[in-house]
């Protein structure tokens, strides 16, 4: 069995992500979170719609019995929150299965985990600049929470301001269009050119 990152219910039958990033489509019966779908779709990351489901009275989300003695507030105290520490400054590895594909660093994280910026340069990210390209996104920490994208290091720099009180359900970008953007590729979002910038 494998974990909810929303609820930290135990019974999702199969890994919420794979090596590449790939969802399941698994959705928790006790939360109703669907990976893949609430994250890559909606942009709603754990934190966002575990307060969403924690305002709507956490409960069972199936029409399944639910399981004799749960109890979600129990279920809360095994998620490892406080390894989801995010901070400005950090640089983190983007990986696409076992393929390393640039290294950004994090600009701001919205405190309440919704979303967080990712700027830097990554060469050769596209055939059409050999020079490498600068690259900025808004998204959300799903991959980094699974262990897909990693935090190596960290710079000290002067954090710039996000705009956390302002940040709504849609304006991150999901985890393929991030990927798309490190590649050089235009991703398909509506919100794209308000959160990408390219230089050569």
């Amino acid at each position: 069995m494998y974990q909810c990152y929303v609820c930290g219910w135990q019974g999702l039958l199969e890994p919420p992500r794979s090596l590449t990033g790939g969802a399941s489509f698994e959705t928790c019966q006790s939360c109703g979170f669907e990976e893949g779908f609430h994250d890559d779709d909606l942009g709603l990351s754990y934190s966002h719609y575990r307060d969403n489901w924690r305002a709507a009275g956490m409960r069972w989300s199936t029409s399944n019995p639910t399981p004799a003695g749960w109890d979600p507030h129990e279920q809360l105290t095994t998620l490892p929150l406080s390894e989801w520490n995010w901070e400005a400054g950090n640089l983190v590895q983007i990986m696409s299965g076992k393929q390393t594909l640039g290294c950004l660093r994090i600009e701001w994280v919205d405190p309440r985990g919704y979303a967080l910026a990712l700027a830097g340069e990554v060469a050769n990210a596209s055939a059409r600049s050999p020079y490498g390209r600068y690259v900025q996104v808004v998204t959300i920490d799903t991959m980094l929470a699974r262990g897909i994208w990693r935090v190596t290091d960290r710079e000290t720099h002067e954090p710039r301001t996000g705009p956390f009180d302002t940040v709504p359900p849609t304006s991150a970008l999901t985890v393929n269009e991030v990927l798309r953007a490190v590649r050089g590729e235009r991703p398909w979002a509506p919100s794209f050119d308000e959160y990408l910038t390219d230089r050569a």
